[in-house]
This record gives C-alpha cells, structure tokens and sequence, in this order.
C-alpha cells in the first residue's frame, strides 16, 4: 500500500484541509475515521481522475467533480484508481486563521 504522493495540510481556525495527489494509481490514504463530534462535518472532494472510496460493508467509484460526505466517526478509506489523481479533504468547524504546512513531498 502506497500513501499519496503529495499532501498539504490547510488549518483554518478549527477547520482542516488536505490537498492530496496521487502519482500512481492504487496509491491510497488507508481505512481511517475521523472525531466523532457532531459538530466536525466531513467531505472529501474529487477534484481529478478517479477513485474507489470504501467503508464497513460498501463501496463506490468516485471521479472528478464528485463530491462524498462522511458522517462522524464514519470508517473510509481511498485508493486512486487511475494516474495523477487529486482529492481534497475538508473537515471544518469554526472559522479562524490560516495554517499552512507541507506533510509530505516525496518529488524533491
């Protein structure tokens, strides 16, 4: 199993953005789920190529410009299913101040 190429991370108060790119297809961000606060929402955004996104007990193809709300505490995970894949992960609260920070660049 390999994790996405590129990741960065976007704080924004309470908010959490993950811009993720995927090089190779079967590159994937592993079965995880998120706080399970009713007040956390939860969308991942396809933004290019495709994907299949999987949880307990179901699974689908997403492609760009899907949009795919998880509820709290909701198990999933992505694998890209097709070269140069982008997906977008937002997991907001309150609105505050930006935080930018590399998580992983494995190009340079």
């Amino acid at each position: 199993m390999l994790l996405p190429n590129k990741a960065e991370r976007i704080k924004y108060g309470s908010a959490t953005i993950v811009v993720y790119d995927f090089a190779e297809p079967t590159e994937c961000i592993p079965m995880h789920n998120h706080l399970s606060d009713l007040e956390t929402n939860h969308i991942s955004i396809v933004v290019k190529g495709s994907f299949i996104c999987k949880g307990s007990g179901w699974q689908m193809k997403v492609k760009a410009g899907d949009i795919v709300p998880f509820e709290p505490d909701q198990w999933h995970e992505f694998i890209a299913a097709e070269k140069d894949s982008k997906l977008i992960n937002v997991i907001t609260g309150p609105i505050g101040t930006p935080e930018r920070e590399l998580v992983t660049d494995q190009q340079g």
